[in-house]
């Protein structure tokens, strides 16, 4: 007596929860945030040429003690950048799109607490917060490979459109407060 093909009470919201990614896949910002992701992946795929030669050029600078040159704090700040790169380069993507869902569940319906109020500019605030140290640690690799010019200022240039395009979007992303990480700490009593 069991309907296959019928759909039950709670497959209505997950279809149209679908349906709303799809379509926030499409949006300008949506496209330029996984087009950062996809150039940034393709770019860390072809670093292991770039990354020897910096390597052997540390180590020669080290033996030889050449003056003003000091190849640990340059090695240490280029891993530090690139690992700024590698925790963000996903994470971007993924808060945009939080916040333009939130955005959207806000609107619909202002008294559901599935997303907290304001939470598409809380997340667009951790993306911009991204964006801004990305776009650090894109200048700094600038500084260590520069025969990886092209690709690197192709990164700067998509993440300056895409902070513009997000602080257009949610222009109050910027002055979010996010309790016990914005300003004072929480204090449990």
């Amino acid at each position: 007596g069991i309907d296959h093909n019928a759909k039950g009470e709670d497959e209505e919201p997950l279809q149209r929860s679908e349906e709303r990614r799809m379509e926030l896949d499409t949006s300008p910002l949506s496209r330029l945030a996984k087009e950062y992701l996809d150039h940034t992946l393709g770019w860390m795929k072809n670093l292991d040429a770039s990354v020897n030669a910096k390597d052997l050029e540390l180590q020669q600078a080290h033996l030889l003690q050449l003056p003003g040159r000091n190849p640990e704090k340059e090695l240490t700040d280029m891993k530090n950048a690139m690992d700024v790169v590698h925790w963000y380069y996903f994470q971007i993507n993924v808060k945009l799109t939080r916040a333009q869902m939130s955005r959207e569940s806000e609107a619909d319906d202002p008294d559901d607490f599935e997303f907290e109020s304001n939470d598409s500019d809380g997340s667009a605030k951790v993306a911009l917060i991204g964006i801004e140290n990305s776009i650090g640690a894109w200048g700094l690799l600038l500084q260590h490979f520069s025969e990886q010019e092209e690709p690197i200022l192709k990164a700067l240039s998509i993440l300056t459109r895409l902070r513009q395009m997000t602080e257009n979007e949610f222009p109050n992303a910027r002055t979010f407060f996010r309790p016990g990480l914005d300003g004072e700490p929480i204090v449990v009593i």
